[in-house]
């Protein structure tokens, strides 16, 4: 689940402008997955770029 849609569903089941604490937990339950989410995207891409790296340098030096 993405954050958009996460604070969208908060958005519509709050009752005007005022947050419950209920509501305010569920927005950040969803902003700490969508953070992990994040980071582990970010791991898996830099782990993507270093292993290609490497494989390149093994090439050049033999």
């Amino acid at each position: 689940m993405d954050e958009i849609s996460c604070l969208r569903g908060i958005r519509a089941s709050s009752s005007p402008p005022r947050l419950s604490c209920e509501l305010h937990a569920r927005y950040h339950i969803c902003w700490l997955f969508s953070l992990a989410f994040r980071l582990r995207a970010m791991v898996i891409f830099g782990a993507i770029v270093f292993g290609h790296f490497i494989s390149m340098l093994y090439t050049c030096i033999y």
